[in-house]
Order: C-alpha cells, then structure tokens, then sequence
C-alpha cells in the first residue's frame, strides 16, 4: 500500500472561509505539488471520498478541510483536522504533508506544539512541503528553519492583536465602537 499525499488546509476564521476565496484557491492547488498526481482537487473532494466531515480520502491523497475556520492559536488536540493528520502520521501511513505556509500549521510563539510535531514527522519520516521549500526533519537546518517560521508566525499573530485592540480602543473613545 501507498501512503498517503496529505494536503492541510486551515483558516483562521468562517469569515476568512466565506469572504477569501483567494486563500482556498491556493491552498487546493496544493494537489499540483505531489508528484505524478493525476488527480484535481474537484477529484478528491467529493461526497463519495469524504470519510468524515470535510476529509477526503482518494486513493493515495487525503484532503484535510476540517481546520477551515480554526485559529492555530488552538492546541493540536483542539483542531480536528490537525489532530486526524497527527493521527495518521502515528499510525506510520503518511508520506508527505502540503501545506501553503508553516503558519497554516502553527503560530506558536510560546513554542509548545511546533516541535512536537517536528519531532513526531522526523520519527516517522513524513516531510513537509510548503510552497518553495521541502522540509525534512532529518535535516537540522530544515528543522531550524520551520521552528523558526512558527515562531514568526506567533509574533506576527500577537502582534496583530495588538494592533486590532489598541484600533478598538481608539474607535471607542471616539464613539465608533
């Protein structure tokens, strides 16, 4: 048997879902990306393929599409799609893992949940691969460098918040809030 070609997909929030169809475009053409795939997204996502809600599992490609809407603030264990991709990694059937960016994955500035993750791919010898780069944990410049992007990611996110609360702020003091 094959393993699997896992596409994760994730946005922060159903606004995101319903509003940035931009986002979900690039994130389903990951399926370009694994080699020798015959098979669209419109392929592998159908009723008939999805095993539970919104994953798709066709023939050698599964598409993850539970996290859709899902802050990555959220612990592996509070992200369903997440959860059932570390599930599989486990159970030793996963080859590769696409995402479009490693923020996708984790915006971990408190570092928790990134390197557990790295560590169970490099155990299981599952590489990721995100749009221009190949990560492989057996590598520890690769290892360093997704660390890194989670990381980033943490610190853009916070920082996005506090930009969002100090503009609140201002909106109410101005009585538009």
């Amino acid at each position: 048997m094959s393993k699997q070609h896992i596409i994760y997909q994730r946005l922060s929030t159903n606004e995101q879902r319903k509003n940035d169809i931009y986002s979900l475009k690039r994130q389903d053409a990951l399926i370009n990306l694994i080699p020798d795939n015959p098979y669209s997204i419109d392929d592998v996502c159908l009723p008939r393929h999805e095993i539970l809600p919104e994953i798709y599992v066709y023939k050698n490609v599964t598409v993850i599409k539970c996290d859709l809407g899902v802050s990555s603030k959220l612990g592996m264990n509070e992200r369903p799609g997440l959860r059932y991709l570390c599930d599989q990694i486990r159970m030793g059937v996963v080859e590769t893992v696409y995402i479009i960016e490693v923020s996708r994955l984790f915006r971990d500035n408190r570092f928790l949940q990134a390197p557990q993750f790295v560590e169970l791919c490099e155990k299981m010898q599952v590489k990721i691969q995100a749009l221009g780069m190949e990560y492989d944990f057996s590598d520890k410049f690769c290892r360093r460098i997704f660390l890194s992007y989670s990381d980033f990611a943490g610190m853009e996110r916070d920082q996005f918040v506090e930009r969002s609360t100090f503009a609140r702020q201002v909106k109410a003091l101005e009585g538009r809030w």
